[in-house]
């Protein structure tokens, strides 16, 4: 390792320490944000030598190890500027989420929402953030622990604070499909998504890769990509279309008709028909109208038909995983329900003010005291053993760079109408692509398509 290299990865390593040392437990979220500091350490003192000695193996030339070890750094080093972020946030909030040792009232919310959805074993650091996005991030090194972000605007917006159920049901949603394979695939989605022509998004994917592989890519190909672009690209049913739609019912089901509206206006922010991930806001809300027994019906036979076999599938899967949901599970309400109930049944009335927001968390601000799950104890987890992960075992240290330290899954939904669209569609000629993403832990956007 070169000098310049090491007193990089030194100085680094030096700040983490120096951070780490001045965590106490007056502010939100502190036992976690330690805990997930000395995971990073670990993964850090561990991984780095473990990179060296794969790249000292097979590459001599001095300047492509150091321009290699730097990449290295860079990639340790954008993983420890989104923890200091978590940090510097929850320390500069804490007064405003009126923290008790180191839980805040966005934790009664949390560990509510995962007694709900029967989530165990997991550790959420709660954490405001001056963003659009609501963002589940999980840590490859520290597995037990993830962060949740809530943008500042919701913060005092308790009528929206359902999003946390809707954002952990993300999460729920992983563990389904790891112990029930094919869980979220229904047969008659993928029958009508067989029966519909390719979008040109799909078509040109498909051109992309037969160029990367050296193939041609065909006049056949070309002819469909010629008449797919030349239409506007209509969405069609998608598998996961049906995991968005179970993340909503995981609200719609714990809080109740009184939810609708509040559900409404939120999809009412754009204009939007529908992307890859979300299904047309009229579908959702129709489903989730659906979920509570009211009389609506799709517009056709085949529309009615999948949404049946969705509302079947989402109240088996809800039932088999021993969701807690009050509307389905009515001795599972708590007082924490009935205050997030009360604020949404006052959403449109013109009397609500900022004292029934500060109302509302001074309650939940009561709950930390009466319960021990709010003891900070934990965070004992074991530290992983990077040395197992398959892009290090393999020794292959471009396979070590490509590792993703962190995966945020996250959506931001800046409010668009659809002139923005149109724009976006006649700069591009292709189709309007709007500022909404999901990206991973290298900061990597991935667009969604918005088509209108």
């Amino acid at each position: 390792m070169s000098t310049a290299t090491n007193l990089r990865f030194v100085g680094l390593l030096d700040n983490v320490r120096l951070v780490q040392n001045s965590i106490s437990a007056n502010f939100p979220g502190a036992g976690a944000l330690k805990s997930l500091t000395e995971h990073y350490l670990n993964m850090a003192t561990s991984l780095f030598p473990l990179f060296l000695h794969a790249l000292n193996t097979v590459v001599t030339d001095e300047e492509e190890k150091q321009r290699a070890e730097h990449k290295m750094i860079d990639k340790l080093a954008r993983e420890w500027e989104n923890i200091f972020q978590l940090l510097a946030t929850a320390k500069l909030l804490s007064s405003d989420l009126k923290t008790t040792d180191e839980f805040s009232w966005l934790d009664v919310l949390t560990k509510t929402a995962q007694k709900d959805l029967n989530i165990s074993g997991w550790d959420f650091i709660v954490i405001p953030k001056l963003t659009q996005q609501f963002a589940l991030t999980q840590f490859k090194y520290a597995p037990m622990l993830a962060s949740l972000d809530i943008p500042i605007t919701t913060l005092n917006a308790p009528w929206e604070w359902s999003i946390i159920w809707h954002e952990l049901a993300g999460r729920k949603i992983k563990e389904i499909k790891k112990q029930k394979k094919g869980a979220f695939n229904i047969p008659s989605i993928q029958a009508f998504q067989r029966s519909q022509p390719k979008k040109a998004s799909e078509l040109l994917d498909q051109a992309t890769d037969k160029l990367q592989a050296g193939k041609e890519i065909g006049i056949r190909l070309l002819k469909q990509i010629r008449k797919a672009i030349k239409i506007p690209e209509k969405p069609n049913w998608s598998d996961e279309w049906v995991e968005e739609l179970f993340e909503d019912a995981c609200s719609v089901l714990t809080f109740g008709v009184d939810f609708l509206p509040v559900f409404k206006s939120i999809l009412g922010r754009n204009s939007a028909s529908a992307d890859k991930r979300h299904p047309d806001p009229v579908i959702r809300e129709r489903i989730a109208s659906r979920l509570l027994a009211k009389e609506v019906s799709a517009d056709a036979e085949v529309q009615e038909k999948i949404e049946k076999a969705v509302l079947k599938r989402i109240q088996g899967l809800v039932q088999e995983f021993g969701l807690s949901l009050a509307v389905s599970s009515p001795n599972a309400s708590t007082e924490v329900h009935r205050e997030l109930v009360n604020i949404m049944k006052k959403f449109n009335d013109p009397s609500l003010s900022s004292a029934d927001i500060d109302m509302i968390k001074d309650r939940l601000s009561e709950q930390l005291g009466k319960s021990p799950e709010y003891k900070r104890s934990r965070y004992k987890d074991p530290m992983v053993d990077v040395a197992f992960w398959e892009e290090v075992a393999s020794k292959d240290y471009k396979r070590m760079l490509g590792i993703k330290l962190s995966e945020k899954d996250a959506f931001e939904a800046l409010t668009h109408t659809s002139t923005d669209h149109n724009n976006a569609r006649n700069i591009l000629n292709l189709t309007g692509r709007i500022d909404a993403f999901y990206s991973d832990g290298e900061g990597v956007r991935h667009n969604h398509d918005h088509g209108h």
